[in-house]
């Protein structure tokens, strides 16, 4: 009777045993199981989290790419003004140059600031019309400014060349011509490229106002187109002025 009973108690105890052992892997199951959950949920927080601050990015991206593009595009609007106000200048300067008998250096300098100017204003304008579409209501106002300008910067280099030449010949024959004085061929040449210095100087004067008229024109109304665009005044810097013609050295 006694071992019958101990076997009984032994049984009662495994299955105690086995019942406990279950459970607690069952609990360890399903607690695992709920953190594979959990765990899976917090990654695609993360996931979805990154793709939205992804997005975000791109929009903010996109945002300042168009800011910076209208920012740029407005810039070189009103850099065309600027760079024809520098052709200007640079007008006036000749004038003065082309009564010095030693501005040769001057000269060739003024002809190099020249063409880069006229480079920097084609690459604004050719900018501007690659971003404003061809049926735009300021292409137009665009090319006759190129086109007037290109003309007024092929007479500035024209003359400006031409006095170079005159004045190297010059000073040349006027050097030799001192240094032999016998010699009265030297003098006559000097002389001859000293009257044609005089001619490109007339040249000039009879020529400069009506390309200076024709570009500012030109420039007057393309200041009315982007007062239309921008609603407010442009101006530029100073207007075209009568250069007073000035006497030839003696």
């Amino acid at each position: 009777m006694e071992a019958d009973t101990l076997v009984n108690v032994n049984t009662v105890i495994l299955a105690v045993g086995n019942f406990i052992c279950l459970y607690s892997i069952s609990r360890k199951k399903a607690y695992n199981e709920e953190k594979g959950k959990n765990l899976a949920t917090k990654e695609d927080i993360d996931e979805i989290t990154e793709i939205i601050e992804s997005v975000k990015n791109e929009i903010s991206f996109e945002s300042q790419r168009k800011h910076t593009f209208i920012e740029q595009r407005t810039n070189r609007f009103v850099n065309v003004l600027y760079l024809v106000e520098l052709l200007q200048m640079y007008s006036n300067q000749l004038s003065c140059y082309l009564y010095d008998k030693h501005a040769t250096e001057k000269l060739s300098k003024i002809t190099n600031d020249i063409n880069s100017t006229m480079l920097n204003l084609t690459h604004d304008i050719r900018l501007i019309k690659i971003t404003i579409g061809k049926n735009s209501g300021i292409t137009q106002q665009i090319d006759n400014i190129l086109e007037s300008s290109k003309e007024y910067t092929n007479f500035l280099v024209y003359i400006a060349k031409n006095a170079i030449n005159s004045l190297t010949d010059w000073k040349i024959f006027f050097d030799l011509a001192n240094e032999d004085k016998t010699n009265k061929i030297l003098s006559v040449l000097a002389s001859k490229r000293m009257n044609d210095l005089n001619n490109i100087r007339q040249t000039y004067n009879n020529t400069i106002k009506n390309k200076e008229n024709k570009l500012y024109n030109d420039i007057t109304e393309y200041l009315s187109v982007l007062k239309q665009l921008y609603d407010q005044d442009f101006y530029l810097k100073f207007d075209f002025v009568d250069i007073p013609e000035q006497k030839p050295e003696a």
